[in-house]
């Protein structure tokens, strides 16, 4: 390879990681509302054929629903999308309420659901601060909406609150992704940016952040060995059933409900 090929090899390889460096210092000067219409704008166009919305449920689905949730029971899907799940699962009978941050998502859904005359009410907004109507049999996180929510202390209030919207049978269903988030480097780059223009939120160990485009950047938590299970108990609640592997999915109930039948 000639000399000036590999010094505008070197060169690139720099600007590049330069460039990063400054997407992150970018990202962290956000404020927490900038960052979650990133999110929303980010999954807006997540499975919107409408082939894809009627592919049905996966298998691991299946297993995770057969240990959670009873025939026809009330359910709400956190991060129902384009409706793949929610078409699925009203063709069954459950009854249904959808909640996600993303109007484009919502709209595609209830077109797809209205087609085959299937029932349900769609809310728009995030988890964290949108009152729900009613009590459910099964809260659902759909297809790592967990690890969506910024901060530790923020994901553990969604799990209390998932728990106060069901019942003493009720389950809480989480898919996450495991992962180190973001390189450590990048991590601080961003924390920079937040203390430098007083940002409302502060990027924590296994955040993930990635410019999305146009200005735009996209946000998951990735989960160390262990970590959603002290979040899960911080919340008071415990798992009951694990698929494992890369994206566990996690079963929850009240850390006393065994015991609490157990005494009746």
């Amino acid at each position: 390879m000639l000399l000036p090929t590999r010094v505008f090899l070197a060169i690139g390889s720099i600007c590049a990681r330069a460039a990063r460096v400054f997407e992150s210092l970018a990202a962290g000067t956000l404020s927490r509302q900038q960052l979650r219409a990133g999110i929303a704008q980010d999954w807006s166009a997540f499975r919107q054929d409408s082939e894809e919305v009627y592919r049905g449920l996966f298998e691991w689905e299946e297993q995770i629903l057969r240990q959670s949730v009873s025939d026809r029971g009330d359910l709400l899907l956190v991060g129902c999308g384009t409706g793949r799940e929610l078409v699925a699962l009203a063709g069954r009978g459950h009854r249904l309420v959808g909640l996600d941050p993303s109007a484009p998502a919502l709209e595609t859904a209830r077109r797809l659901l209205a087609a085959r005359h299937l029932p349900s009410t769609l809310i728009l907004g995030f988890f964290e601060e949108t009152e729900l109507p009613g009590r459910f049999d099964a809260v659902i996180f759909t297809h790592r909406a967990y690890g969506l929510i910024q901060g530790r202390q923020r994901r553990v209030e969604a799990l209390q609150k998932a728990a106060t919207l069901i019942g003493p049978a009720g389950r809480i269903v989480v898919r996450y992704l495991r992962g180190a988030g973001s390189h450590a480097f990048l991590q601080a780059a961003a924390r920079v940016g937040g203390r430098l223009v007083g940002s409302d939120w502060r990027i924590e160990p296994g955040d993930h952040l990635y410019s999305t485009g146009s200005g735009g950047f996209g946000f998951e938590h990735h989960f160390a060995a262990d970590e959603f299970e002290a979040e899960a108990s911080a919340a008071g609640l415990r798992a009951v059933h694990v698929i494992d592997g890369p994206c566990p999915a996690v079963v929850l109930e009240a850390a006393g409900a065994a015991k609490q039948a157990s005494c009746r």
